[in-house]
Order: structure tokens, then sequence, then C-alpha cells
């Protein structure tokens, strides 16, 4: 494997039939009011991937979108115990001491769930509010910054 943030459900989501990334978070920014809590913030669906070589000499995969999308995080879907309890009939998944964790959340939401049709809902009537651009602006700046 290549780099820590190629995990083999990534390397395989293609093999699997998987269409999308969902990318989801908690919220550590300056907004207090959404400190701490958990929040799907992007959606990427798959159109393309080609296996590409590794510095190791192995392959992983490239995904490509023609269509990302990132919202603000007033925008995001929020993933609160209700809609957690909606979409897979049990609580927002917790750790040892009770705090809710994104380690113990599933990795994979089955295509047809509600879950799905849910999180496609919304982000198809935040269309107009798509912050792709405003964050590849400010990852270039970073870059330029190392």
């Amino acid at each position: 494997m290549c780099a820590s943030c190629n995990k083999p459900g990534i390397q395989r989501a293609y093999e699997r039939g998987i269409s999308y990334f969902i990318f989801y978070t908690r919220y550590a920014g300056t907004k207090e009011r959404y400190q701490d809590r958990y929040f799907i913030t992007g959606l990427f669906p798959i159109s393309a991937q080609a296996e590409v070589p590794c510095s190791q000499g192995d392959k992983r995969h490239a995904y490509r979108s023609d269509d990302p999308m990132f919202l603000s995080i007033d925008d995001s879907l929020e993933l609160t115990d209700e809609q957690w309890q909606k979409w897979f009939g049990e609580p927002l998944p917790s750790d040892e001491n009770g705090n809710h964790n994104l380690r113990w959340m599933p990795k994979f939401i089955k295509k047809n769930s509600t879950a799905l049709q849910d999180i496609l809902q919304h982000f198809e009537s935040h269309s107009e509010d798509n912050k792709i651009e405003a964050y590849i602006h400010e990852l270039r700046k970073y870059k330029r910054k190392q």
C-alpha cells in the first residue's frame, strides 16, 4: 500500500461496485454551535477509475468525479442520533466511553438504502451551494505555503 490514506476499502471500491465516496467529519472549526458534531460534507460520484503506479512498485487506484460536491458546514447534513436511527435502526455509534467516534461508524452504505437516497437528495437540494472551487482554492493556497 502506498499511503495510509489509500485503505483497502478505497482500493477495491470500483471492484465492489461503489458509486460514491461520501465524506463525513467531526466539526472542529470556529463556529461554536457546530463543535464536536458530525456532518456529511462531501459527495464524490465516481465517474472513472484507473490503476496508477506507486513509488514502491505497487499499484493503486485513482478515482475521478465529473461532479464532486462539497458543502459548507451550514449546508452539510448532520449525523444526529435520530438520523442514524432512521437509516440504520440503531443509535449513532459510540466508543467505549460513550463518545461518538468516526472509527466506529460503518464504512459502506448500501446502494438502494434510505441513507443513500436521503444523502443524494440532500446534496441535490444544495446543488447551487457547491463549495468545490473554494475547497480547491484553499488547497492550492495551503500547498504554496509549504
